[in-house]
């Protein structure tokens, strides 16, 4: 006798139940899938961090002093040249983070000049446009963005660049004393990372390789020692411009080789005024001393309205807390409820004052 199997089908309901029941399991493993990924990333931050670090310390051992914050008139030049050798140490005007470029494995990037220009005023001159555009991958977490696609014409002759933001801060000190003048350095002198003014070529255009004001420090200048005092930590950005570039994204619009600014260097305290870029003193103090994780600027706060609330102070993308690494090398997360002295007192290198990162 041959039987006649009857397979039997799924009916309405059962298949309603079944996706169900793969919705929840989804709903339930989510939140552990971001998680895991979540702290992959403030991993790979850490890592970020640590290379930076040993960058500083290599920069340190080969030239014997430490990178600086870069020309306190960040906006006006290009990046300094000696011949068609980029200036080292003191004696360029880009920040830390272009300075340290050989010492993480980026030498070919850091010495890229155009062949048929070495003039930055030449319209054929695209050596800056092309280090600009290619930032380290390192430089960049992974919880926010990586190449930035927009473009700013500021500040290279006009011309329309890709700005990449770096996600990093160097510790410019106590506060910041202004940028614009050759009149200071910009920085407070007690910080990691000293700004530098340069002397200006006989048209008064160009830097060139002499420090007028400012100088770089080494490590013996880190009075109260490597591991009380913070190198380089992770910055806020307002969450809503990120892959912007442009100016209204104030504090990270310039690009990761900049000068002495908001983009590449922040500070222990505020140093606002009742009139700097319109923002009220009653509104202001108070911000640059808690860290934050990133989110939307207030529209109230600012010039106009401009959305840079957060840019001036550290942070990160990342939950509860932000990454640093401190002048030994090593790095460790910071709760963003730390105690305002307390980051204060980690970014002066030389005030002999105690504190605990663990309270």
């Amino acid at each position: 006798m041959i039987r006649k199997l009857r397979y039997q089908a799924f009916t309405l309901v059962e298949l309603l139940v079944v996706i169900a029941i793969i919705g929840v399991l989804i709903s339930l493993l989510l939140p552990a899938v971001q998680k895991i990924r979540e702290a992959a990333n403030r991993m790979s931050c850490s890592n970020n961090l640590k290379q930076m670090a040993l960058g500083v310390h290599n920069h340190q051992g080969a030239l014997n002093e430490l990178p600086t914050a870069g020309e306190a008139n960040y906006y006006n030049f290009n990046r300094t040249l000696i011949g068609t050798i980029p200036a080292t140490g003191a004696k360029q005007s880009w920040g830390w983070p272009y300075q340290i470029m050989p010492y993480i494995e980026q030498d070919n990037v850091w010495k890229y000049v155009e062949a048929n220009s070495t003039n930055p005023n030449s319209a054929n001159f695209q050596g800056d446009y092309f280090i600009e555009e290619n930032i380290p991958k390192i430089y960049n977490c992974p919880s926010r963005r990586g190449r930035i696609p927009s473009t700013d014409p500021f500040p290279w002759n006009g011309q329309a660049v890709t700005i990449n933001s770096i996600d990093y801060a160097g510790n410019g000190g106590s506060w910041s004393l202004g940028y614009d003048s050759q009149a200071t350095d910009g920085t407070t002198l007690n910080g990691a990372f000293v700004g530098v003014n340069h002397s200006l070529d006989p048209t008064g255009t160009f830097l060139t390789p002499t420090v007028v004001h400012g100088h770089a420090i080494g490590f013996a200048q880190i009075l109260d020692g490597l591991s009380n005092t913070l190198l380089i930590g992770e910055k806020a950005v307002n969450r809503a411009t990120y892959m912007s570039g442009a100016d209204a994204s104030w504090g990270d619009d310039e690009g990761y080789t900049d000068g002495l600014a908001w983009d590449t260097i922040r500070y222990g305290e505020w140093s606002g005024s009742t009139a700097w870029a319109g923002i009220p003193y009653s509104d202001a103090i108070g911000l640059q001393d808690d860290p934050v994780q990133d989110q939307e600027a207030p529209a109230s706060v600012g010039g106009g309205g401009v959305p840079w609330w957060p840019n001036w102070r550290w942070g990160s993308a990342h939950p509860g807390v932000f990454n640093i690494a401190l002048c030994d090398g090593s790095v460790r997360p910071v709760a963003y409820g730390v105690d305002p002295e307390v980051l204060s007192r980690l970014c002066n290198r030389m005030d002999g004052l105690t504190f605990s990162l663990d309270n």
